[in-house]
């Protein structure tokens, strides 16, 4: 079941493949967004920026359908990644997830290329996850190095992407629609995006570079302070949220004045329900129909009734998709899935698939390795330990989980009993938030390398 699960998972997220994504809002010679046809030949310039862990692929397909050339291109994507021969000449690799020297050139290369439209032009930027490392420039008088810490803070304390957010638009000046203040204000803007946020508020995908933003210096500080981590970010940082508080430094942007327009061109609520409809097609499974909606354990499900059918044993499977994002913290995330699995998984019902998505909420306070997927996966299994017929896949969609070369892990029923076999204690590898490790001697480690997309973490459980 392992192997069909991520069978499943691949098939879905290339659906939602990100050249795809983008290729779909190019319809006759237009683009399609906000309900509106923008037509590229109203436009004297087309100009492509592209930013994050999908840019590759998202500008080829923006450039591809609005037949653009490489001098009217900037794309910023990360370190180590397969440039495709189109793009080559108009691509800065930078560092992620945390900032370099490129990060920083990429910074500034992005405010030169917008400063440089003419106006009466079309912008088309292409954003996805991963450009809030990619695309720096610190705020006057923090350097890349206190920015870091920072971010390292946050990180481990348990705040979510909202709250980190909140900080990092103002420790910055291209965050939180700051490179606004760098167009002509007679450009035309487009933005296609791809979420990897619960909520899929542009605002905070990639930290809203190019969209208006709400938060304040004065919530910020609170999240800092809520956090405990005021007193341990460096004086450089505090220093700045003082001077913001006091108007002394600009606040983001908080109005578009350019003619602008966005659109959400793939979520993991799409992957979610792609997962969903795929199960008919993988597993030796065939969909048959789709239906109502039910509650439960904290999250909305959308019940797709679905009946499926398992050739080899003639049952039914039926597929729960999470209706909203989980968000909370990774303890509560496990309980809630792992109360459904077992409340299915005891029933006498036909074979069911669940599946969730959204991003969990470590705190860390060990110094051991790994990821949320990878935590969550482990939490799950000591939850579900004894059930051998459920099977649990735990996986980022970005292909990389924390700071590690995993994606996630798959578990089952029988995982934890095998790690006390082996003299394992999970509840220790807990403790020290290594469930790298832990993973990495049951074999439940999952790579697959970087997929060039990102659209948040995905939770397929499946109860025979």
């Amino acid at each position: 079941m392992r192997h069909q699960l991520l069978s499943l998972f691949n098939k879905a997220l290339d659906e939602m493949n990100p050249y795809d994504a983008v290729a779909r809002v190019f319809k006759n010679g237009a683009i399609q967004v906000d309900g509106n046809s923008i037509l590229l030949q109203d436009h004297e310039n087309i100009y492509l920026l592209a930013l994050g862990k999908a840019s590759l692929e998202m500008a080829r397909a923006a450039m591809e359908c609005g037949e653009l050339k490489p001098e009217q291109m900037l794309v910023v994507c990360p370190k180590e990644s397969e440039i495709p021969e189109s793009l080559k000449g108009c691509v800065i690799e930078a560092e992620h997830p945390v900032p370099g020297a490129g990060s920083e050139k990429a910074g500034k290369a992005v405010i030169e290329f917008l400063e440089a439209i003419p106006k009466q032009s079309l912008l088309i930027c292409c954003i996805s996850g991963g450009t809030s490392s990619l695309l720096v420039k610190p705020a006057g008088g923090i350097s890349l190095e206190d920015l870091n810490s920072t971010h390292e803070l946050l990180l481990n304390s348990g705040a979510d992407i909202h709250e980190m957010n909140a900080v990092r638009k103002h420790l910055s000046q291209v965050k939180g629609g700051q490179l606004l203040r760098h167009l002509n204000k007679k450009t035309t803007l487009v933005n296609l995006v791809i979420s990897d946020v619960p909520g899929d508020d542009p605002a905070v995908i990639g930290s809203g570079p190019t969209v208006p933003d709400s938060s304040t210096f004065i919530e910020a500080s609170k999240v800092l302070g809520h956090y405990g981590l005021w007193e341990k970010v460096p004086e450089s940082v505090r220093k700045h949220i003082k001077k913001g508080m006091s108007g002394n430094a600009p606040e983001t942007v908080k109005a578009v004045e350019v003619e602008s327009y966005t659109r959400i061109v793939a979520s993991a609520k799409m992957l979610a329900d792609a997962v969903g409809e795929k199960a008919g097609q993988d597993a030796g499974f065939r969909m048959q129909d789709a239906g109502s909606r039910m509650q439960d354990s904290g999250f909305r499900i959308q019940d797709t009734g679905t009946k499926m059918q398992d050739e080899e044993s003639e049952l039914e499977l039926k597929v729960e998709v999470a209706d909203e994002p989980f968000t909370g913290d990774v303890e509560l995330v496990a309980s809630d899935i792992a109360r459904r699995a077992k409340e299915v998984a005891e029933s006498d019902g036909s074979p069911c698939l669940l599946v969730y998505f959204g991003e969990s909420k470590v705190k860390v306070t060990g110094e051991g390795k790994g990821g949320r997927n990878q935590e969550l996966a482990l939490r799950g299994a000591l939850k579900i330990e004894g059930h051998d017929n459920i099977t649990w896949l735990s996986i980022g969609t970005d292909g990389i989980d924390g700071p590690t070369d995993a994606a996630g892990a798959v578990v089952d029923g029988s995982t934890i009993a095998e790690a006390r076999e082996k003299g394992v204690d999970p509840e220790e590898y807990l403790q020290r938030n290594d469930s790298y490790h832990f993973h990495e001697q049951l074999g439940t480690l999952v790579k697959i390398g970087p997929t060039g997309n990102n659209l948040m973490d995905l939770q397929v459980v499946y109860i025979e």
